[in-house]
């Protein structure tokens, strides 16, 4: 079987990494060649019996849906779910609201008009975050805001650095969570559950994943694998983990967040349909390794999942 590795033109070094290790871990069972989503995708793909897709770039408002679209149309299995799974998920405020339909614990928003007439409560805080990006993007520490008038100025800032709606959801003081889910129906896994500790960051900088985080302090950021939770926490979270995989329609595999209250309350923050496959940094691969799986079995164990689906 000969399996293409799908990547983007303007991949980046640790990107480009990634795709050569999942090639890698694929030339152990299959025949497996790296393949980039460009003008002559559309006439090369034919040569393949399947891919597996890296591809998360794309047009303004649709990234991540083209290469499963395509290969929808072209009647070639690939890795991850549709391009209608994709479009829900990199849509927060959609999610938000089909999580919320089905039972799915999720932080209360507010819309960008509500803002001047919203009745605040004291110590209540919001996250103004863009509707349609990942990676921590556009999230720093202004984010987080207690008053209309700070609201308005980091919606502004996200209506204009990003040209997309603001995403202005409660904020969950709290500890930090990330479930990462593989396979599919019966063969579905629930990994274990990462926490991120940002107790090892300074006091001036903000204790929660921002993009500043993220990039320039994850040297002093840990990771607890599996976390430390109580069995009904572990439960209730991998239950509803598992529902959401469902209700969204999520294929072979993906990663959602977690915020956890003082109640020991989850709150489903964002789920990504393709999480990054970086070896020995994304925090699915953590999460596989304490499951007793290294990269390759993982690799591997996506295959067969989306495989299986023909």
């Amino acid at each position: 079987m000969k399996i293409a590795v799908v990547y983007d033109t303007d991949t980046y070094e640790q990107k480009k990494n990634m795709v050569t290790a999942v090639k890698n871990a694929l030339l152990k069972k299959y025949d497996a060649y790296e393949l980039a989503f460009d003008e002559n995708f559309m006439s090369e793909i034919k040569k393949y019996d399947m891919v597996f897709n890296l591809s998360s770039s794309g047009g303004r408002e649709s990234r991540q849906m083209h290469v499963p679209a395509v290969l929808d149309i072209m009647g070639i299995p690939h890795t991850g779910p549709g391009s209608y799974t994709h479009a829900l998920c990199l849509n927060k405020t959609v999610t938000k609201i089909i999580l919320r339909q089905h039972g799915i614990p999720t932080p209360p928003e507010i819309k960008q008009q509500d803002i001047f007439v919203h009745r605040w409560e004291e110590g209540t805080g919001f996250i103004v975050k863009p509707e349609r990006e990942g990676s921590a993007k556009g999230i720093s520490d202004k984010s987080v805001v207690y008053d209309a008038q700070s609201m308005k100025k980091q919606v502004e800032y996200i209506n204009n650095t990003f040209k997309q709606p603001a995403l202005i959801e409660q904020f969950i003081p709290g500890r930090e969570l990330s479930i990462g889910i593989v396979g599919n129906a019966e063969t579905m896994e629930v990994l274990p559950i990462l926490e991120i500790d940002f107790s090892g960051l300074p006091e001036e900088i903000e204790h929660f994943y921002s993009h500043r985080v993220k990039e320039e302090y994850s040297h002093l950021t840990s990771y607890k694998c599996p976390a430390p939770l109580d069995q009904k926490t572990e439960k209730d979270i991998k239950n509803y983990a598992a529902k959401v995989f469902n209700i969204l329609e999520l294929k072979d595999y993906c990663r959602m967040d977690v915020r956890l209250n003082e109640k020991n309350e989850s709150f489903f923050i964002d789920i990504n349909s393709m999480p990054l496959l970086m070896p020995d940094y994304s925090d699915i691969i953590k999460m596989a390794k304490a499951g007793g799986m290294e990269y390759d079995d993982l690799i591997l164990k996506i295959t067969q999942s989306a495989l299986s689906r023909k």
